[in-house]
């Protein structure tokens, strides 16, 4: 394999990266304490399949993963 598809790969590789990073960013920031009516402290961590950028994270695996078949041919 040429160093233009290699380099190609890493690109795309780090694309995702970015997302992934942005979403445990935002997974880290989910878990909340929430006090109930009673005062009764409740805590919520939805985690990354919770993350308002989980759908993002499949989406940018699926086109990464396209991309580097793409390059593989």
């Amino acid at each position: 394999m040429n160093y233009e598809k290699l380099n190609k790969i890493r690109l795309e590789v780090n694309r995702f990266n970015d997302v992934l990073q942005e979403a445990l960013s935002e997974a880290a920031l989910v878990d909340d304490i929430i006090f109930d009516n009673d005062g009764i402290e409740e805590r919520y961590n939805l985690g990354i399949t919770g993350t308002h950028l989980s759908g993002a994270v499949k989406r940018k695996y699926i086109d990464m993963k396209y991309e580097i078949n793409k390059l593989m041919k």
